[in-house]
């Protein structure tokens, strides 16, 4: 039992190696530099390289990832930040003294050379900060709109109540999680508008309606309609994308046009954090589909 409880605080190194060596990287040939945290857009190339005494010798490297399954940090009587599970796995077979690296999709990951953590693991502390100089955390965005700035939260676990660490980071401007609120918060954080983050009631002051009261599941056709019967009109000065789809406990991003065109219906994508990891679903198939909605922008 002590052998397991070990293993899943992620306390200490498996190498017991205090000297591990500090990483390096360079974005699209420009010079070497350290970092704790490297941002890419989709499709540039980072290269990683050790930057101690032994840099040119090949070493073996790793991409660490979490498990992505619902974690849970609300209160309750013995309160807890619930640990993240990590494992480690080989990026490559041979020892190489650089690791290239260059992404088609968006989201987090994290690298590192040499058996620096132990191959499964959990800790709530980020892993830029908890193997500082060690574990890189590489973040890829495609572009620089508010839903690119989501998709950065791609590949991280969901966390109910995401926390703010005694280190004083929190968990998802740090990219360890998120929650449906805080998801849609990262993005604005992200794009250096002073939004707090607040749960699915709290981040109501900082949006603004569309329309008018909410919108009940829709009939037969999957359309919405006002309470006038009007059918709920997308682009424009109505509903377009980055917009807050709001279902009470859960909040989601408006993503796409993609059933009747030009109206709101069943079909549409929304963009979501909830029970895995961020991902993008249908409407009537994202959990929440039998429930009355409300449409808002933010301010």
């Amino acid at each position: 039992m002590t052998r397991l409880l070990a293993l899943l605080g992620g306390l200490v190194c498996a190498s017991g190696n205090a000297a591990a060596p500090l990483l390096r990287g360079a974005l699209d040939g420009g010079p070497p530099r350290a970092g704790a945290v490297y941002f890419l857009r989709t499709g540039e190339r980072l290269v990683l390289s050790r930057r101690d005494a032994d840099a040119t010798k090949p070493a073996r490297w790793f991409q660490i990832a979490p498990e992505l399954r619902a974690y849970d940090n609300r209160p309750g009587p013995h309160p807890r930040l619930d640990p993240i599970r990590y494992r480690r796995t080989p990026l490559s077979d041979a020892p190489v003294a650089r690791m290239a690296l260059s992404f088609s999709t968006p989201g987090t990951r994290y690298f590192c050379a040499g058996e620096i953590t132990p191959e499964r693991f959990a800790t709530a502390e980020p892993l830029q900060h908890r193997y500082a100089g060690q574990v890189v955390q590489v973040v890829v965005r495609a572009g620089d709109h508010y839903a690119d700035f989501l998709g950065e939260l791609l590949g991280t676990p969901f966390i109910m109540g995401p926390a703010v660490l005694p280190g004083g980071w929190h968990q998802t401007d740090q990219r360890v999680g998120s929650d449906c609120a805080a998801f849609a918060t990262y993005g604005r954080r992200r794009m250096s508008v002073p939004v707090p983050y607040a749960g699915p009631v709290g981040i109501v002051r900082f949006l603004r309606p569309l329309g008018g009261g909410p919108l009940a599941p829709p009939g037969p056709d999957g359309v919405y309609r006002d309470a006038r019967g009007r059918r709920i009109r997308i682009g424009g000065d109505a509903l377009r994308p980055g917009d807050i789809v709001h279902f009470g406990a859960q909040v989601a991003v408006f993503s796409a046009d993609r059933g009747q065109r030009g109206v709101l219906d069943a079909d549409d994508l929304l963009f979501q954090s909830w029970r895995t990891t961020p991902y993008v679903t249908r409407i009537r198939d994202g959990g929440f589909f039998d429930r009355p909605i409300r449409l808002y922008r933010w301010r």
